[in-house]
C-alpha cells in the first residue's frame, strides 16, 4: 500500500519538476542581441581626396581628404543612411613589408582616421568619429591609371565616438578606390585621387541582462513548488 502511495506522489512530482525547469529557461535563457554593422562611404566622380606611395621597403601609402559622406547602420537610428557634413578620410598605411606581381603588402600599424559632423546624431561640430590602426596584410594594387587599397582594421584599436555606437568593436575593413594614377619615374613615387572610400565596422553588442519580471516569476514557481512539497509530507 505504502509502496502505491510513494509511486503516486512520484508521479506527481515529475510534473512539477518539469514545470520549475520551464520556468528557469524562461528566466535565464533571453534572444541575444544582433551585432551592428556600421559603414562610413564617400565617392566623386572627379576625385576628393589625393594619395602619394614612394615604392620601397618601409614606405607608406598616405591618403589625405578622402571624401565621406554618408553614415548607415544596420541597427539604429541611422539605418536609411545620415548625411555626415565636412566627412572626410585620412589614412597611413602600415609599412611595406613585400611585393610580388604588382601587389605591394603592408605590415600592421599605421593610423585611419574620419572626421565629420552628423547633426542628426547630436554631432553638431566637425570632430573625429573613428580612429584605429590597421593589421598586418594591407594590400595595394595598381592596374593601369586604377588602384585599390584594402586593409584589416585592428579591433582592438578602433575607436568610436560615443554619439555613433558604445558597443565594443570586433572587426573592420577599409577599402580605396584610386584613379588618374601616375607614377613619377625619378622619384619612384605613385600618385593620384581617391575616387571612393568605404570604411565597414561591426560592433558585438552587450549581452542582455535578465529582466527582472523573468526572475519573479522564477521565484514564484520555486516557491509554488516548496508548498507543495510541503503539502505532500504533511499528507
Amino acid at each position: 500500500m505504502n509502496k502505491g502511495l510513494n509511486s503516486m506522489r512520484n508521479g506527481m512530482r515529475q510534473p512539477q519538476v518539469v514545470a520549475l525547469v520551464m520556468l528557469f529557461c524562461s528566466a535565464i535563457f533571453v534572444p541575444l542581441a544582433k551585432a551592428d554593422t556600421l559603414q562610413f562611404t564617400g565617392s566623386s566622380l572627379a576625385g576628393a581626396g589625393t594619395f602619394t606611395f614612394p615604392v620601397g621597403a618601409d614606405q607608406h601609402l598616405d591618403v589625405s581628404n578622402a571624401l565621406i559622406g554618408n553614415f548607415l547602420e544596420s541597427a539604429g537610428f541611422c539605418t536609411s543612411t545620415c548625411t555626415v557634413t565636412g566627412g572626410y578620410l585620412d589614412l597611413d598605411s602600415g609599412a611595406q613589408i613585400s611585393q610580388s606581381n604588382g601587389v605591394y603588402t603592408f605590415d600592421a600599424g599605421g593610423q585611419l582616421s574620419i572626421f565629420g559632423q552628423v547633426s542628426s546624431l547630436g554631432v553638431n561640430s566637425v570632430t573625429e568619429l573613428v580612429s584605429a590602426s590597421f593589421l598586418s596584410g594591407q594590400t595595394l594594387q595598381f592596374s593601369g591609371t586604377t588602384g585599390t587599397f584594402r586593409g584589416l582594421l585592428d579591433p582592438t584599436t578602433i575607436v568610436l565616438d560615443s554619439a555613433l555606437s558604445t558597443e565594443t568593436p570586433v572587426s573592420g575593413t577599409d577599402t580605396e578606390s584610386e584613379f588618374r594614377v601616375s607614377f613619377d619615374s625619378s622619384s619612384g613615387t605613385y600618385s593620384g585621387k581617391i575616387a571612393q572610400s568605404t570604411v565597414t565596422i561591426t560592433t558585438d553588442p552587450p549581452l542582455p541582462a535578465t529582466e527582472p519580471s523573468s526572475l519573479l516569476l522564477l521565484g514564484s514557481g520555486l516557491m509554488s513548488l516548496s508548498w507543495s512539497r510541503i503539502r505532500t509530507r504533511l499528507s
